[in-house]
């Protein structure tokens, strides 16, 4: 699937697209999709490639732009999640299963609970890629935190990636949970206090204000 826009779709979960198969999007652009559970813009529970794909506006319970499920497989390269909102967990994204992203970027999305930019319950990976201005507890009643990533199990190998000015309500908050792998290298996050585990000039990391 190429050049399509998706827009104003509405369904129980994957208010555009619902895959059960394996999924190729490029040069895409999923807008104000909604869903009332999974995935605003896309419910993966296979596999699915994104490449220069933008999700801005779409919303869901949890994961207001993509949520990849249980079995789910996700490959996200140069696409971009900005403005999506989850009113649960994982404002950008909310994974399950097996999730990277490289060359793209997640800004300003928000949740009420955890993880405003990503939520995920396995290890992720992250290359060259940019998660800044996202929102946890984005309704600050003290429910989330996480304002980049919220990591439930697994830690998240990170690689020349930034992390910074996320916040969780007013507070800053990037990156919480079961934090990053010590194998994470050359990235910059920019509170100390919820780093993940990267210490600063460990591997190349630049870590705090």
């Amino acid at each position: 699937v190429s050049g399509l826009t998706l827009a104003d779709g509405l369904a129980t979960s994957g208010g555009a697209i619902l895959n059960n198969g394996t999924l190729s999007i490029s040069d895409s652009v999923f807008n104000s999709n909604r869903s009332t559970l999974y995935g605003g813009g896309i419910l993966n529970e296979a596999t699915l490639h994104l490449t220069n794909t933008m999700f801005s506006g779409n919303s869901s319970a949890f994961g207001g732009g993509l949520f990849n499920g249980g079995v789910g497989s996700a490959m996200v390269n140069t696409s971009t999640f900005a403005e999506n909102f989850a009113s649960n967990d994982g404002g950008g994204i909310y994974n399950m299963h097996s999730l990277s992203l490289t060359n793209s970027t997640l800004s300003g999305n928000g949740a009420n609970g955890f993880g405003g930019g990503i939520a995920s319950q396995t290890n992720i990976t992250t290359l060259n890629t940019t998660i800044t201005r996202n929102q946890a507890d984005a309704n600050e009643n003290l429910a989330g935190t996480g304002g980049g990533i919220h990591s439930y199990g697994g830690a998240s190998l990170l690689t020349n990636t930034i992390i910074a000015g996320n916040l969780s309500g007013s507070a800053p908050d990037d990156l919480t949970g079961n934090g990053a792998a010590p194998t994470s290298r050359n990235n910059l996050v920019g509170n100390a206090a919820a780093a993940g585990g990267l210490v600063d000039g460990s591997n190349r990391n630049i870590v705090g204000n």
